[in-house]
């Protein structure tokens, strides 16, 4: 009961920031490549790059990882689901999904989704590692 009332205060301060504007983080002028930021939520990493991200891929991704930690991984699914549809291109939308399936006894469905996730993220990342593990089958 007291998860369920953090969750939902957790994520009415989500909304209430939400109407609030966002400026992305911006890159450092003298590199090129963007800044990794890595955020580790009950044994999950979660990398997000700094450049650019709109709004609502910030509040979903946050959203997303909010239910990860609370448990509520059937919402993280849908939730970043919903994430997909804006930013196909995030390799944390399908960490969440592998590891939120993992989490739920789907494996198929988690390994289906870490093979996707391996194309949008960096061989050199530990986010990477441990797509590569679920894809393999080594949980």
């Amino acid at each position: 009961m007291l998860n369920r009332f953090l969750y939902v205060a957790c994520l009415s301060v989500l909304t209430a920031c939400g109407s609030q504007q966002q400026r992305p983080t911006s890159m450092p002028a003298e590199s090129a490549e963007p800044i990794e930021v890595r955020e580790r939520v009950s044994g999950a990493e979660f990398p997000s790059t700094a450049p650019e991200r709109s709004a609502a891929v910030v509040k979903l991704l946050s959203q997303a990882r909010l239910q990860y930690r609370y448990g509520e991984y059937q919402y993280a699914v849908r939730t970043a689901e919903r994430g997909l549809r804006i930013d196909r291109g995030q390799s944390e939308w399908y960490l969440i999904l592998a590891e939120s399936y993992l989490k739920l006894g789907s494996s198929g469905n988690a390994q289906q989704f870490a093979r996707q996730g391996l194309r949008y993220s960096s061989p050199v990342g530990q986010s990477y590692q441990r797509l590569k593990q679920i894809s393999d089958g080594q949980f």
